[in-house]
């Protein structure tokens, strides 16, 4: 019995070792300059790309006064510029499909009192709500992406996915890994401007309103709880937040929308904390401040940006909370 236990063993063991081998060759060599294991699979991304250059130039020691937080309509929302120009320190960390799950990782690994006075969260329709936006892709991106193993190591054993396992060994296995460049869209600190506006067919799905989201939310409990999680999290690390549901075009119906607003804020203020409803902004319009039916493009986030620093200044002139 023991002797096959060891043969099984020794078996694994050969098995192991050829899957690192074969995968450290793949990892580094190159054709067309990216590395071959690329071509072997549809789901590995090279590092690189938006994520790559926002997290790593992030400056972990420095105070802020605000990191934005949240998908990718909070990475699109939120321009730093524009808060920077009136005194405050800002940063965006939003991601493409970033669920409170994974922000929880990255508040839990790069965020604390002394880096961070507040967050602004943005809620996303489409991550708490069936159907639920899988966040496959934030897991692989972050994975990929994030500096330190503590927010990617954390992710492999919440989902112990065997693609995920594969992603990391990948990442740590390419000696002289080069980051491709971000997006001409990203402007830095975190920050995607698009400069376009809405497409012909974006503009024809909203007035013929082709597979709009119903009126009638449903929650996902899981996400909800993870949400909440979230909350406690920042609130335990003695940082400030503030949850906000930004503009979103009339795609979405006023009906869904303030069922959204309502029970976010019902979940925001139980914990003690402000809940802002700046998903009807005046002065943004559909056909010239979003990029697509979600996204707000530059001109947009640059609106909301301002409307936001002034909300901020009149709430420190006058101590009013908008709940």
């Amino acid at each position: 019995m023991s002797r096959m236990i060891k043969s099984i063993s020794l078996f694994l063991a050969c098995c192991v070792g050829s899957y690192v081998i074969i995968l450290l060759i793949l990892c580094n060599i190159s054709y067309s300059n990216v590395a071959v294991i690329h071509y072997t699979n549809n789901y590995s991304v090279r590092i690189g790309g938006n994520t790559y250059h926002q997290f790593h130039n992030f400056d972990f020691n420095a105070p802020h006064d605000i990191i934005f937080l949240g998908a990718s309509k909070a990475m699109k929302a939120y321009n730093p510029e524009i808060f920077n120009q009136s005194g405050l320190n800002t940063y965006n960390l939003g991601s493409h499909v970033q669920d409170p799950e994974n922000s929880y990782e990255i508040v839990k690994h790069y965020l604390n009192s002394s880096n961070c006075k507040q967050i602004f969260y943005e809620i996303t329709d489409g991550l708490y709500s069936q159907p639920l936006v899988p966040s496959t892709q934030s897991d692989i991106d972050l994975v990929t992406n994030t500096p330190g193993n503590g927010v990617a190591m954390d992710i492999l054993f919440r989902n112990f996915d065997p693609k995920l396992i594969n992603i990391y060994s990948i990442r740590e296995l390419q000696l002289n890994p080069i980051a491709f460049q971000a997006e001409p869209a990203y402007k830095g600190l975190g920050f995607v401007g698009r400069l376009h506006s809405l497409s012909l067919l974006n503009r024809k799905e909203l007035q013929t309103g082709k597979q709009r989201p119903t009126d009638n939310v449903v929650w996902d409990k899981q996400s909800i709880s993870d949400l909440k999680a979230l909350i406690e999290l920042i609130k335990s690390k003695n940082i400030q937040l503030i949850g906000i549901y930004g503009p979103v075009s009339t795609y979405y119906s006023d009906k869904r929308t303030a069922q959204y607003v309502d029970y976010m804020r019902d979940i925001f203020n139980s914990y003690g904390c402000e809940f802002w409803d700046l998903s009807r902004l005046p002065g943004i319009e559909d056909k010239t401040h979003y990029s697509d039916l979600s996204h707000l493009n530059k001109a947009g986030a640059d609106i909301f940006s301002d409307t936001i620093v002034k909300r901020i200044q009149q709430r420190n002139t006058t101590g009013r909370e908008f709940r």
